[in-house]
C-alpha cells in the first residue's frame, strides 16, 4: 500500500485511486486492454502538484464528492475518477456515465470516454474497485468471492468484458457517430484488493490473469478470531468509506483498540449486520499509527448468505 500521506482522507483516496496497483492483467483473448503499473506510475508523478495542492485546499474535492459516505463503494471510486479526468491537464473527458437505450430497454452504460491530449488516443474506460476473498485456495474466478457472498470475480468480469464490448454494439455506434467520437481503444481500470486466507498467506494460488503485484491482505472465520487476536496487537475497524488508502491516524486516537477489544466488536457486528467486518493491524510510527496489515473477519457461514 502506499506510504504517501496526506492531511485529508479524500486527498489520499484519490491518490490511491491512480497509484495503486491494478488487479488484474491483459486476458489473452479479451477485446480490451488493462492498464499496466507503469501507467499508473506515471499518471501519479505527473499529478503529484495537483495532489499536493488539493491537499492544501480539499474544497472542490469534496464538493465534488458531496455526501459520499452515503454512496456505494464503487460509485464512490468512479466519482474520484471523474474529478481526476475533468481536471487532468493531460486528459480531455468527452463523456461520462452515458447510458445506451435501444428500442425497448437499457443495453448498458458507458463509464467514460476521454482522450490523451499529447497522443490523441482516444479511450472508452471502464472503472471497478473491488475486494475479493480467495476460498478453497483455487485461481478459479469462481471462488474469488465478495466479502459479504454476493459476488464473484467471475461475475464482474463477465460484466466488465460486456461493458468494453458495448461500443461496437448497435447503440455505442450510433452514440459515437452522432457525438463525433473517435473508434476509442476499450480499456480497463481496476483496483482493488485481495485476500487470502490467514493459513495460507504464503503459500495461497492468485487469480489466473491476476497482476502479479496486487494488493493482498487476509481473511478469517470469526471462530478463528480467538486465537488470531494476540495480546499486545493493535487494530481499528474500518468503515467502507474507508477501505481505499492505506490507513493512518494521530497516536492519540481513540479507534485504536487491542486484539481482544477488536474481537469483541468484530463479534458484535457480525452478529448485529450479518456482514463481514475490515479491520487493519496498526503499529505507532513516526506520525501516528501506520497501517501493518489489513483483512476481513467474515461470519462462520460464508460464504452462504
Amino acid at each position: 500500500m502506499s506510504t504517501v500521506r496526506f492531511l485529508h482522507q479524500n486527498v489520499s483516496n484519490l491518490h490511491w485511486c491512480l497509484s495503486s496497483a491494478p488487479l488484474m492483467l491483459d486476458h489473452p483473448k479479451a477485446i480490451y486492454k488493462t492498464l499496466d503499473e507503469k501507467w499508473y506510475s506515471e499518471v501519479t508523478e505527473r499529478h503529484m502538484d495537483w495532489l499536493r495542492a488539493i491537499d492544501a485546499n480539499p474544497v472542490e474535492l469534496q464538493e465534488a464528492l458531496q455526501s459520499d459516505r452515503k454512496v456505494p463503494l464503487g460509485k464512490q471510486f468512479e466519482a474520484y475518477i471523474a474529478f481526476w479526468l475533468e481536471r487532468s491537464d493531460y486528459y480531455d473527458l468527452q463523456h461520462k456515465n452515458v447510458q445506451l437505450v435501444g428500442e425497448k430497454n437499457t443495453v448498458g452504460e458507458i463509464d467514460f470516454l476521454f482522450s490523451e491530449r499529447e497522443t490523441g488516443r482516444n479511450f472508452h474506460m471502464e472503472v471497478a474497485c473491488k475486494f475479493y476473498l480467495g476460498y478453497k485456495n483455487s485461481a478459479n474466478w469462481e471462488y474469488w468471492i465478495g466479502p459479504n457472498g454476493n459476488d464473484t470475480l467471475r461475475l464482474k468480469m463477465d460484466k466488465l468484458v460486456k461493458q468494453l464490448s458495448i461500443t461496437k454494439t448497435i447503440e455505442g455506434a450510433r452514440f459515437l457517430q452522432e457525438n463525433r467520437v473517435k473508434t476509442p481503444e476499450p480499456v480497463l481500470l481496476m483496483k482493488g484488493m485481495f485476500f487470502h486466507h490467514y493459513k495460507l498467506i504464503y503459500r495461497h494460488k492468485p487469480p489466473t490473469f491476476s497482476n502479479r503485484n496486487y494488493h493482498a491482505g487476509w481473511w478469517l472465520h470469526l471462530s478463528e478470531g480467538e486465537t488470531f487476536f494476540q495480546e499486545g496487537s493493535s487494530w481499528a475497524i474500518l468503515s467502507k468509506s474507508d477501505w481505499l488508502a492505506t490507513y493512518h491516524t494521530d497516536l492519540n486516537e481513540d479507534e485504536i483498540m487491542s486484539g481482544a477489544e477488536c474481537y469483541a466488536r468484530c463479534k458484535s457486528l457480525i452478529k448485529e449486520y450479518k456482514r463481514s467486518v475490515m479491520v487493519v493491524q496498526v503499529f505507532p510510527g513516526g506520525q501516528g499509527w501506520e497501517e501493518a496489515s489489513r483483512g476481513f473477519v467474515v461470519p462462520d457461514k460464508w460464504p452462504k448468505r
